[in-house]
């Protein structure tokens, strides 16, 4: 028997549609709902033992059977779909979607997926050698020439958009979630959405001449970090985690984006904590997974992110 349909989620209070914003079909034909489906909720996700460490967005619980269910506000079935549509068409290691639900006491959505064995590269880059640094940046290079591939004809997409065709999700775009016909008024709608019209950086963002005008839109992780990724002890990935802000995006977007990794708080060695660049940023790993580089569009945004996070 067929398995039902996923709805599609309600607009959110504050998704804005603009003139240049055209809400039209995907650029690509979306995975098929057999591969996601709704499923029945386990009986009290609080009974489970919660795991993660970003719970403003999202919380994240591991089941008996060592599935695990994210659920929050900005949980969107996308998410389930982006997983499927990854999963079909590339070798990069994501996790298995198992199903959808929405929780009637919240309202927010739940998406169930297989657990991934190994530690956070955020966890353990530190203790890293330089070899097993390398090793893990060439397999997220090789990953990353995938995505890029993932195009479905002449030109590619020809809108910033997530893979079923529902408005981007990037937190940088804030209440400016939407289909975007043009670089141009995506690049609006962040300084609109993310950045104080004040601040330096919104000027020198809007005045930037569009870097992927000529190249179209790529598909995009939108936080390919070491909180994203997962290791084993050999440094080997076995899984990029949290698809939610995926789609595609101009080409600088997932270069800009990795540069904005944030700080991390370090003993200065007089018993002092201090806020430093993360080992990630200063072995210049950005530069290594992605050979495709926008260094003013990295510095405007990481100095808009900073301020805002």
């Amino acid at each position: 028997m067929a398995r039902p349909q996923l709805p599609t989620p309600p607009p959110e209070d504050g998704d804005h549609q603009a003139a240049d914003q055209q809400q039209t079909s995907p650029p690509y034909p979306s995975p098929s709902p057999l591969d996601i489906h709704l499923i029945p909720a386990p009986p009290d996700l609080s009974a489970y033992p919660q795991i993660g460490h970003r719970p403003r967005f999202a919380r994240l619980y591991r089941l008996p059977d060592g599935t695990v269910v994210k659920t929050g506000r900005l949980v969107r079935p996308t998410e389930a779909r982006t997983l499927a549509f990854v999963r079909r068409r590339t070798t990069v290691p994501v996790p298995a979607a198992r199903g959808c639900w929405r929780d009637p006491a919240t309202g927010h959505w739940c998406l169930r997926m297989d657990g991934v064995a190994g530690a956070l590269l955020a966890d353990v880059y530190e203790l890293l050698g330089a070899g097993a640094r390398r090793r893990v940046a060439a397999q997220l290079r090789g990953f990353v020439a995938q995505m890029r591939a993932l195009e479905t004809g002449p030109g590619g997409p020809d809108r910033i958009a997530a893979v079923d065709g529902e408005p981007a999700r990037d937190v940088m775009l804030q209440l400016h979630q939407a289909v975007y016909s043009s670089e141009t008024a995506f690049r609006r709608h962040i300084v609109d959405g993310f950045l104080d019209r004040t601040l330096d950086a919104s000027h020198r963002l809007l005045g930037l001449r569009p870097a992927a005008a000529d190249q179209g839109f790529v598909f995009t992780h939108g936080d390919l970090t070491p909180r994203n990724v997962v290791v084993d002890e050999d440094g080997r990935v076995t899984g990029i985690l949290d698809w939610s802000q995926a789609g595609y995006y101009p080409a600088y977007w997932e270069y800009a984006k990795a540069c904005c990794y944030p700080r991390v708080m370090r003993d200065r060695g007089d018993g002092e904590l201090e806020y430093v660049e993360s080992g990630f940023v200063v072995d210049g790993m950005p530069d290594v997974i992605l050979p495709w580089r926008y260094p003013t569009e990295a510095a405007v945004l990481k100095e808009a992110y900073e301020k805002a996070f």
